[in-house]
């Protein structure tokens, strides 16, 4: 960039064979104009430096520019997740209560819930259902004119909390196909994408990719709102409310256990690198023998998975022809039960052609170990204070409910977890840690995870 001094000498150079203008050489208007094509110089280069940092994926800044990025490479962000948990049922009544699917409720705090599974309560007797932090709102869209990718658009203020929708068309399900694949001109299919502004938009075929919209269609968009990160405790009392209030006299319905767990969507670098780097992934095909993406993709909240195949197989169990094309999975879902995982897992199994390989679920086998801690803190601290610290980050880090496993636990981590509570870090405060039993998987499906209910804590205070 031009400094001062050169700007002046330009200027200097061609005033200097005006005979008006030859004066102001070297003069004090030669100066400041100088300094101001300088400045002006300098604030177009760094405008035009800006804007070029925008066309990269990898430099951009402006949440616009990633949201348009994302959909230039067919990426939909990651959407909230619902808060889940258990809800107990109480029926006063003196016939059978059942309560439907989708049934909603509602806390005190203004929070909807939406009942996950049907239940059926008898007269007097008391049942536990599946709740999430979830509430529906429908949109409606009348065809106008008839053409090919249509586009519909959901409001702005509503797309952030969208965890999930279907698409219906004049009260027909219509079936998501990213990028319109494995469809026909008729098939009724529909792809998702993300404006630039952040709204959800949905797009139709064009009668070669998917079916287009007829003049006069209806497409309703049923979708379900959610807070994502959220935390209701138990105890609660949750109220029927819509369609649901006549249950509210017969029943009593508390939470069973603290309905959490929830996600919230995808942040601004995650999105960036996903659509830099997912693109060679398109939820149908499977690279390098990769099972683990698509299956995390889709179930956000598993803290383990295992995937391994018949190599791995046979140099623990030996040889075997049952093992050939076969490939097996095992994973942990602290926010699902067991049986929920697997099913899920299967069924993103089923979807993606696997052609010769044969996938096989096993449960996790969960092996545990305990640790004793002898803490000596200053005399200033709190005993149980630190005791609770103590317990609380060796659960979050190393419990079974942790985000996630290590595959090896040793002193040197559990040092490292401890060290940072901050209260050993003066030279009266100490401690001693022993681990007991194995902290090592030896099966391919083995998860193993602290007991901390089975641990001992030792918290005394100096006495030098």
């Amino acid at each position: 960039m031009d400094s001062v001094d050169d700007i002046k000498k330009r200027f200097n150079e061609e005033v200097a064979d005006l005979a008006y203008w030859r004066r102001l050489v070297n003069s004090m208007f030669a100066e400041g104009v100088a300094r101001f094509f300088a400045v002006a110089i300098r604030s177009l280069q760094h405008r035009i430096e800006r804007a070029q940092q925008e066309v990269f994926g990898s430099t951009m800044l402006n949440r616009a520019s990633l949201y348009a990025y994302a959909r230039d490479k067919s990426y939909t962000p990651l959407k909230r997740l619902p808060s889940t948990g258990l809800i107990n049922i109480e029926n006063r009544g003196s016939s059978l209560a059942t309560l439907p699917a989708g049934m909603t409720l509602k806390h005190s705090s203004g929070r909807d819930y939406r009942l996950i599974d049907a239940v059926q309560v008898g007269a007097g007797a008391t049942a536990t259902g599946s709740v999430e932090q979830v509430v529906l709102k429908t949109y409606s869209f009348t065809v106008s004119e008839q053409k090919k990718f249509l586009e519909i658009i959901l409001p702005k203020s509503d797309s952030k909390s969208i965890c999930r929708f279907d698409v219906l068309i004049n009260d027909e399900p219509w079936e998501y196909r990213r990028k319109f694949r494995n469809t026909t001109p008729d098939g009724l299919a529909y792809d998702e994408f993300i404006t630039m502004f952040e709204e959800i938009g949905i797009l139709f075929g064009n009668g070669r990719l998917g079916r287009v919209p007829s003049v006069g269609d209806v497409i309703t968009v049923n979708a379900w709102l959610t807070e994502g990160e959220s935390t209701l405790l138990l105890g609660q009392t949750l109220s029927p409310v819509g369609d649901y209030t006549h249950f509210g006299p017969a029943l009593t319905i508390t939470t069973q256990t603290a309905i959490q767990g929830g996600k919230p969507e995808e942040d601004l670098e995650s999105i960036r690198n996903n659509s830099m780097y997912s693109e060679i992934y398109d939820d149908e095909h499977v690279w390098a023998n990769d099972y683990k993406f698509p299956i995390t993709q889709a179930i956000r909240t598993i803290s383990w998975i295992q995937i391994w195949g018949e190599q791995e197989q046979e140099a623990l169990y030996g040889l075997d022809d049952d093992h050939t094309g076969r490939i097996w999975i095992s994973a942990y879902d602290p926010e699902h039960t067991a049986e929920e995982t697997q099913a899920q897992i299967e069924a993103i199994m089923a979807k993606l052609p696997l052609l010769n390989v044969r996938p096989t679920y096993l449960q996790p086998n969960l092996l545990t170990y305990t640790v004793t801690v002898d803490a000596v803190i200053e005399r200033d601290q709190v005993q149980t204070e630190v005791e609770f610290t103590i317990r609380d980050v060796l659960e979050r880090e190393f419990g079974l409910n942790a985000s996630v496993h290590k595959k090896k636990v040793n002193n040197r981590k559990l040092n490292r977890v401890l060290d940072a509570t901050g209260y050993f870090s003066t030279d009266n405060a100490d401690y001693d840690i022993d681990i007991i039993g194995v902290t090592t998987s030896a099966g391919l499906n083995d998860l193993v995870y602290l007991d901390l209910a089975n641990s001992t804590i030792n918290v005394s205070l100096y006495n030098g």
